[in-house]
């Protein structure tokens, strides 16, 4: 029997206020300050620093999972983040990926 994964994507419209929160690591070795609000969030994504900046994505999850961050697309308006355990391909049926449903609207 398979063990069972967590998976989850994250869609972070970058339009907003959210990514003027405020970078939470100012490293010397990274200059921050002169990076734009979505780079900014793009190096929080890749410190590992999502859990801080955006606990409420993670609150139903298990927190003895380590969660890894497979994809991420950085679009116009949006960042969206796949994450899982262990790297899974997501379905676009099950994807809240824009750009996946958003052919579908037009058959309607």
């Amino acid at each position: 029997m398979k063990p069972i994964t967590s998976q989850q994507e994250i869609l972070v419209l970058t339009s907003t206020e959210f990514p003027k929160r405020g970078h939470l690591k100012n490293d010397a070795a990274t200059p921050v300050n002169n990076l734009h609000e979505k780079e900014k969030l793009k190096e929080d994504c890749r410190q590992g620093l999502l859990n801080d900046r955006l606990p409420e994505a993670f609150a139903l999850a298990d927190p003895n999972a380590e969660m890894y961050i497979f994809k991420m697309w950085d679009k116009k308006h949006f960042l969206l983040l796949e994450m899982g355990e262990s790297f899974v391909e997501i379905e676009s049926f099950y994807s809240i990926n824009p750009y996946h449903f958003m052919p579908m609207k037009f058959f309607n």
